[in-house]
């Protein structure tokens, strides 16, 4: 009966590499949780910092990028240092503008708040500004998406 669970374990383990090698072809690592809530991605783990932001560190806990918006961005970025490719810098000037985009919008809606007794102008201005901030926002994060997406429908 031993004999026979350690053949289907040893079974088991040759079919998950197996298929954890055709991915590997075919542009994907196999992402794995750790107990601390971090995210290994072969060689590289994601870390997400108390402010929001994601960090991505190598296996000697050097940290290889850091401060990324998205975490869209920071799945891409450590599966592309896992496969030994050049990180897709414009993924990263994207996921830039989302957070550029995304703190400018935030100013501009508390510009907003806090000066509902001003003129009107500035408050028609504030809200354009919001408004434009907020359509490069979602702009950067559908290009991000897309990336992703497209390394998802591998699967």
């Amino acid at each position: 009966m031993k004999h026979q669970i350690n053949e289907i374990y040893r079974k088991f383990i040759e079919i998950s590499q197996d298929v954890q090698s055709d991915l590997r072809k075919q542009g994907i690592i196999v992402p794995s949780n750790n107990k601390d809530g971090s995210i290994n991605v072969g060689n590289y783990r994601i870390v997400k910092n108390q402010d929001g932001m994601f960090q991505i560190s190598d296996h000697k806990g050097r940290v290889v990028l850091d401060n990324i918006n998205l975490p869209q961005t920071a799945v891409i970025m450590a599966n592309d240092l896992a496969l030994g490719k050049f990180l897709d810098r414009y993924v990263l000037a994207q996921d830039q503008i989302y957070g550029y985009a995304l703190f400018e919008d935030q100013l501009h809606r508390r510009a907003i708040q806090k000066g509902k007794n001003k003129s009107l102008d500035h408050y028609e201005l504030m809200l354009t500004k919001s408004m434009i901030n907020r359509a490069k926002r979602d702009n950067s994060r559908r290009e991000v998406q897309l990336r992703f997406e497209k390394l998802t429908r591998i699967l």
